[in-house]
């Protein structure tokens, strides 16, 4: 009888041994699939975020040539300035030249006494 009651006892401990595996097992597939779960929500949160990076560098990039073109225009539009600013200067010059050129051809006023 005893070897009876040990194979019984070690029945129910087999059995107990079992019914803890199974649910080792079950916990072990739902943190599987909790982490696949989990790994899937980030490669889209990560995907998301490159998106957005991706969409901010291209407006970036958009508006530094736009400001780029403004100042291009503005550094035309300077040149020009400066450009018609030494031509006017160039010819005020030589206009004053010219007065100064006929002032010393007049004869002198006559002096008075």
């Amino acid at each position: 009888m005893a070897d009876r009651d040990i194979l019984e006892r070690l029945d129910a401990h087999m059995e107990r041994g079992n019914e803890v595996m199974d649910r080792v097992e079950e916990q072990m597939r739902l943190t599987r699939e909790f982490h696949r779960v989990e790994v899937s929500e980030h490669r889209e949160f990560v995907r998301q975020m490159i998106l957005r990076v991706e969409r901010i560098g291209r407006d970036e990039a958009r508006e530094l040539s736009r400001m780029n073109d403004r100042l291009t225009r503005l550094t035309d539009e300077l040149e020009r300035q400066g450009r018609e600013g030494r031509e006017d200067s160039r010819a005020h010059r030589n206009a004053l030249v010219k007065m100064l050129d006929r002032l010393d051809r007049l004869e002198p006023p006559p002096a008075t006494a």
